[in-house]
């Protein structure tokens, strides 16, 4: 979420496409750094935190979090995709 906000400059199209072209390593690390943690770092984090109170409840908000992936691949997609269409469309720039 960081990367994604410091990218990003509010009410200007413009100046967002081309910090994230300028900074794409950085936009794509994002990517990559939203999947681990929402995939891997928080569930995890939450079950060992849990898992002492109730393993049962513990294992159900794993589960949730398993019923939330496809939401945030979609979210994580509309990223790619807009890297796809700052690649595709030079004419972006010209505004």
């Amino acid at each position: 979420m960081y990367v994604s906000a410091h990218l990003m400059v509010r009410g200007d199209a413009a100046a967002t496409a081309h910090t994230i072209m300028a900074s794409e390593f950085l936009f794509r690390a994002g990517i990559v750094s939203n999947l681990i943690v929402g995939f891997i770092s928080v569930p995890l984090t939450l079950y060992l935190l849990f898992k002492a109170i109730d393993n049962k409840l513990a294992w159900l908000l794993v589960a949730l979090f398993a019923i939330s992936i496809p939401i945030s691949v979609l979210n994580e997609l509309n990223q790619i995709a807009t890297l796809t269409l700052l690649h595709d469309t030079p004419f972006l720039f010209d505004i």
